[in-house]
């Protein structure tokens, strides 16, 4: 049965790239948000980050509901340290942890940016190496019709058979616009995504006991696909 709770409290945790981001969303909504943009400092930077935000927001750790972490894929180092601190505060709250992926949280800012018509598709590309990416690809309507995958773009590429506009984001798309040249692709501009983009997802989540296993969570690596020659 679902959880039928309207109200949630949950913390945010976004390392999945080289930004350390937080935020505290209260029924899908942020209500205080931190960031470091400093590359790569996340291991220095993120329980203290989270503490003064709890301080700035007047919440305390027990009065959170959830705790949310990006998935992946993205950074090995900053998706270790994300997933790590967030399994440990929910041990120690005795809270429900909540996996969001990052190309889903990066397909929903995409559309917040574009006006999506019916037959539009939303293309949120991770950049790997080279003329690699991770993508996923989602209609207009956010039924995923491409999974979390690695692709190497080159120019027979098709990124879906069906007609329509696609439209891309993230730090992947411009080598995709560059190396696909088709009218059909469209580069909305976003380039990553922030702790404060996962709120609304994190609050469905947790209406719907969308929970994952804290013991054996995992998050989705890009490094894997990095080590071939």
């Amino acid at each position: 049965m679902p959880h039928l709770c309207t109200v949630s409290t949950i913390l945010c945790i976004e390392t999945s790239g080289p930004v350390c981001s937080v935020a505290i969303s209260t029924k899908g909504k942020t209500i205080a948000q931190a960031e470091v943009t400093e590359a790569f400092q996340h291991a220095a930077v993120l329980l203290p980050n989270i503490d003064d935000l709890l301080r700035t927001a007047e919440v305390e750790r027990s009065s959170l509901d959830a705790i949310a972490v990006s998935a992946g894929p993205g950074s090995y180092t900053g998706l270790r340290i994300g997933v790590s601190t967030a399994k440990g505060l929910c041990y120690s709250l005795d809270k429900p942890l909540i996996g969001l992926s990052t190309l889903k949280v990066l397909a929903h800012k995409i559309a917040d940016e574009v006006d999506l018509d019916e037959g539009d598709f939303v293309c949120p590309m991770i950049d790997a190496r080279r003329n690699e990416v991770f993508l996923s690809v989602y209609d207009a309507n956010f039924n995923i019709l491409k999974d979390a995958q690695p692709v190497i773009l080159d120019s027979d590429t098709a990124l879906t058979e069906s007609e329509g506009t696609i439209w891309v984001g993230g730090n992947g798309a411009p080598k995709a616009t560059e190396i696909l040249k088709s009218n059909r692709i469209k580069d909305c501009g976003v380039r990553s995504t922030a702790a404060s983009d996962m709120a609304a997802i994190a609050h469905d989540c947790y209406n719907e006991q969308n929970f994952v296993d804290t013991a054996y969570f995992e998050p989705l690596y890009t490094k894997a696909f990095y080590s071939g020659k």
